[in-house]
């Protein structure tokens, strides 16, 4: 989720954008991404904050 699809680093919230604009709305992909948000933040928090450790 920091990576683009050809493997640059991003921002999780960019990333999420480029998923949910290349999908659009109404797809299944959307809909779960859009319900998943929360928890993909959440985790990328954590795994960034273990890795400054």
């Amino acid at each position: 989720m920091t990576t683009t699809p050809v493997g640059e680093p991003t921002e999780v919230g960019a990333r999420l954008a480029e998923i949910l604009s290349r999908y659009g709305p109404g797809d299944v992909v959307t809909g779960s991404i859009t319900e998943a948000v929360p928890h993909i933040k959440a985790s990328v928090r954590r795994i960034e904050g273990l890795l400054v450790t």
